[in-house]
């Protein structure tokens, strides 16, 4: 998953860190979240000013967009199918899993995040 950086233009986009707190006998505290990869680029100098993304925030996101997408679903499609005589491959396969997975897809509540 590629979430992009606004503020940083020099940045690769966000990445995930995940930090764990622990004793010797038990872990108490794991987070996963999202901050810019320019955030630090030089040690002790700070390059970024956005905040990170909490991954369930970044997850909701995602479900909420993917869901207006299917309540648009006839307007991405036809701009899917304007793809398809496209002179690049790429845009054409991926145009047409779009449209596949639209057309098959029904709202969703969650996203499944299962490691």
């Amino acid at each position: 998953m590629e979430v992009l950086c606004l503020d940083y233009r020099n940045s690769t986009g966000f990445v995930p860190f995940i930090f764990s707190g622990y004793t010797r006998y038990a872990v108490w505290l794991v987070e996963v979240i999202w901050r810019c990869n320019g955030k630090y680029e030089v040690k002790g100098k700070k390059g970024c000013s956005s905040r990170h993304i909490d991954d369930g925030v970044l997850y909701q996101a995602f479900v909420d967009v993917f869901n207006l997408m299917l309540e648009n679903k006839d307007y991405f499609i036809e701009k899917w199918r304007e793809r398809l005589i496209s002179v690049n491959v790429l845009v054409r396969y991926k145009a047409k899993q779009f449209i596949e997975v639209l057309a098959a897809s029904k709202g969703i509540d969650k996203f499944d995040v299962s490691r």
